[in-house]
């Protein structure tokens, strides 16, 4: 209970150095699958890849204004629309990236990032980033993330029963998913019946960091199995 006390008196301090981790973590998952996507082109990866593009952003937005106390209304509207709008498209692209073969049916030829089909995505992340904005209010980021986070792992486990060459890899990336969805159902109930209470926030932060760590790990699995199997 001690290590929590000192947490909770450092809470400001806490908050920069858990936007910065998320930030970095998310970063090195960027480089990382944008490398293995240049030397598979695999569609998924594309836009896996931007899913950690949005999410390294979002917390970066987090770091830098990770105390709001001397911010204005204004300020603080405009600092919540942007993180949402940014942690709502990192997990559209997360579900997109297992459900681009329904859509995407060319080649590589368009941006990943804004096209015709991605945009629906950004007018989705913008009209629930100004419902909560304008409520004050995290419910319709925290709906949409359970949401995505439960389709996601639904999807994700009837492509790995399906494909007979099973390995642990996926079972990381379900596990991975799988704690993300406690974090958002954990986020929900904290915001909604325990008043934003700090202890439950520093545990949902600590299962935020093992997802994204997880995720790098099966990032740098696959990309060593590559290696191998190339023969370098």
């Amino acid at each position: 209970m001690d290590i929590y006390n000192i947490l909770l008196n450092n809470k400001n301090f806490l908050e920069y150095i858990y936007a910065f981790i998320i930030s970095c973590i998310s970063l090195m998952i960027l480089f990382k699958t944008d490398r293995y996507f240049r030397l598979s082109l695999h569609n998924g990866l594309r836009y896996f890849r931007n899913s950690f593009l949005f999410y390294g952003l979002a917390f970066f937005w987090k770091f830098i204004l990770a105390d709001l106390t001397n911010l204005n209304t204004t300020s603080i509207f405009f600092s919540q629309f942007i993180f949402e709008y940014l942690l709502i498209m990192g997990g559209l692209f997360l579900l997109y990236s297992l459900i681009w073969k329904k859509f995407d049916l060319h080649k590589i030829t368009y941006s990943s990032l804004i096209n015709s089909k991605i945009i629906f995505l950004h007018l989705i992340a913008i009209i629930l980033s100004l419902f909560d904005s304008f409520f004050e209010s995290y419910k319709f980021l925290f709906i949409s993330q359970i949401l995505i986070f439960s389709f996601s792992i639904i999807l994700f486990f009837k492509n790995y029963k399906k494909n007979e060459k099973k390995s642990s890899l996926p079972k990381i990336y379900i596990l991975a998913l799988s704690l993300g969805l406690i974090a958002w159902i954990l986020n929900f109930f904290t915001a909604t019946f325990f008043k934003w209470n700090t202890l439950l926030l520093i545990d949902i932060g600590i299962l935020n960091i093992i997802f994204f760590i997880l995720i790098l790990f099966s990032i740098f699995r696959i990309t060593k199995i590559k290696k191998y199997k190339n023969g370098n």
